[in-house]
């Protein structure tokens, strides 16, 4: 079961801030209070994944123009390896209804990594490992972190691609530096 989480006061906060600061490194993630003033993004969707009415997992997405893209995505690790992020992932392709889902990935050098960009091209999704894609950095004052893209439904051209990761950058990143 998924939640649409809009509320700073929701029950699975303390969890989903827990889960949130350890899976992504502080160069992949903004500051919690940053994470919570987004609530109110019309675009931005924070969802909680529960089993038993426990958080299992989350992902934070944001439908752009044409697409939408996966910012963060999560699983508790006591639910990894149980298909969680299979269906996470599912959930959100038929949110997407039709529209690509693109989202970044670390470059493949570790083996959680290499693991990582392997479960999503199980589910469809392609690298891009020739663009050569920095994330933008969370704040004006931060470093961009060398990634990867990857989407469920490939650009139509380079050009195609470099606008996707040019709206990612406006929407998700740049709008919101302090």
């Amino acid at each position: 079961m998924f939640e649409s989480i809009r509320n700073k006061t929701s029950v699975y906060m303390p969890q989903l801030r827990e889960l949130y600061e350890a899976a992504f490194p502080v160069a992949e993630r903004r500051e919690f209070e940053q994470l919570l003033a987004l609530l109110e993004e019309p675009d931005m969707h924070l969802h909680a994944a529960l089993e038993q009415q426990q958080l299992a997992g989350f992902c934070i997405f944001w439908e752009l123009p044409g697409f939408l893209f996966v910012e963060h995505l999560a699983v508790v690790p006591e639910q990894r390896g149980l298909g969680l992020g299979t269906k996470i992932v599912k959930w959100l392709q038929r949110k997407a209804s039709g529209k690509p889902l693109f989202l970044e990935v670390e470059r493949p050098v570790t083996d959680t990594a290499r693991k990582r960009i392997v479960f999503y091209e199980r589910l469809g999704f392609t690298l891009y490992p020739t663009f050569d894609y920095l994330q933008p950095a969370y704040s004006r004052s931060g470093q961009q972190v060398p990634l990867y893209l990857m989407s469920t439904s490939p650009p139509s051209s380079k050009a195609d691609l470099i606008a996707k990761a040019s709206l990612i950058k406006s929407f998700v990143y740049e709008q919101f530096y302090t």
